[in-house]
This record gives structure tokens, sequence and C-alpha cells, in this order.
């Protein structure tokens, strides 16, 4: 399944588990928390979160990457 995760219409514990590959980073900071509990309502109980998270800190910012403006964000 592919889509936003921020309005993704999925049923409660419909997977054993959710990845999201280099996706966190490009989600606002106060939206973080909101998205991680949609997700936990989508894993079946003991499901797993597969998610690489930012190492860069500081303010949601918008950067140029490979000549393309690209939003981040991190902790």
């Amino acid at each position: 399944m592919r889509g936003d995760f921020l309005t993704l219409g999925v049923p409660a514990e419909s997977f054993d588990a959710v990845t999201a590959f280099y996706s966190f980073t490009h989600v606002p900071r106060d939206e973080h928390s909101v998205l991680l509990r949609r997700i936990n309502g989508w894993l079946k109980s003991g499901g797993l979160l597969l998610a690489p998270l930012s190492t860069h800190g500081g303010p949601d910012r918008v950067e140029n990457w490979l000549g393309v403006d690209m939003f981040f964000s991190g902790w």
C-alpha cells in the first residue's frame, strides 16, 4: 500500500508491520506524534514499525536537494 500516511484511511489492526523509509523527515515535527499514533492504530498487537528517523534536529526547513527545494524536519 502506498499513500500519504497523514490522510490514508486504514482500518484498525490491519498490518503486522509498517515500513516508512525516509518519509518521517518530510512531515512537520508537530505532526509526528499524530502520525505515530495513527500507525500504532493500524498495527496488530505486537506489530512492528520500521522507519529511519532524522539525525539532524532543528526547526522544520526547506533545503535544496539535488536541485529541488525539499521540506525536511527532524529531532
